[in-house]
């Protein structure tokens, strides 16, 4: 059994919580109960020491948690949310039009912002899926966005399916060298295919460790101001 989060997510939510649950008290608190099934640590990610937060109202009008892991010290760091803006009664997994419509904005989103920075080209990579291993059946379905500045790249995974009628997105924001692509991929699915194993209370696959290590940022190239944007949407 892996360990459970430490009592620290289990203290009540902040006041910008308390907005949320006097919209959606039952359901505020069953996204506070179903990020609690996570372990400390996720494919060698920690959870941060913030715990699980409520997302402001117009980040998720119905309500909203999210909570955030990061790799060591240096990041890359990976946001897990449930928000509450499905239809009633949606299909559990990704192949559902809400989750189709939430992928694109997130994705429109980032070309935006991205978009108005001198010197930054914009591009949408392949979209992917992220199957348990042997199985067709995809449990999450994951845009990848990337803007580009000479070597550097900066780029927003997002992943996306529901759980117990429930949106969840794993997003990971990061910048790195061109030639990172195919292993933070790598790493971002077998994280999100975790993930969506411990919401669930499945046993995870015995090998989720990634084959890969993160890379450390680019120190130069990249407006450092654009990430930080970008953290905050």
């Amino acid at each position: 059994m892996p360990p459970r989060l430490t009592a620290l997510l289990l203290l009540p939510l902040l006041a910008a919580g308390c907005a949320a649950e006097q919209r959606d008290p039952r359901g505020q608190q069953h996204r506070h109960i179903l990020l609690q099934r996570l372990p400390t640590e996720v494919t060698g990610f920690t959870v941060q020491p913030d715990g699980i937060q409520a997302l402001p109202a117009q980040a998720a009008p119905q309500g909203g948690v999210v909570l955030q892991y990061r790799f060591r010290q240096s990041g890359p760091d990976i946001r897990i949310s449930l928000r509450g803006s499905l239809a009633a009664g949606a299909a559990e997994g990704p192949a559902t039009p809400e989750i189709a419509r939430w992928l694109q904005a997130q994705s429109m989103g980032f070309f935006l912002l991205a978009g108005a920075q001198p010197g930054m080209t914009v591009e949408r990579g392949p979209d992917f899926s992220v199957n348990r291993r042997g199985s067709t059946v995809p449990l999450l379905h994951c845009i990848d966005v990337r803007a580009r500045r000479q070597e550097n790249v900066l780029r927003d995974l997002t992943c996306a399916t529901t759980v117990e009628g429930q949106l969840l997105s794993v997003q990971m924001l990061t910048a790195h060298k061109a030639e990172h692509m195919e292993n933070l991929a790598r790493i971002m699915g077998e994280f999100s295919g975790t993930v969506v194993a411990h919401l669930r209370q499945e046993t995870p696959a015995p090998d989720t460790t990634p084959g890969a290590t993160p890379p450390a940022p680019p120190t130069e190239g990249l407006p450092p101001e654009m990430l930080r944007q970008l953290r905050r949407t």
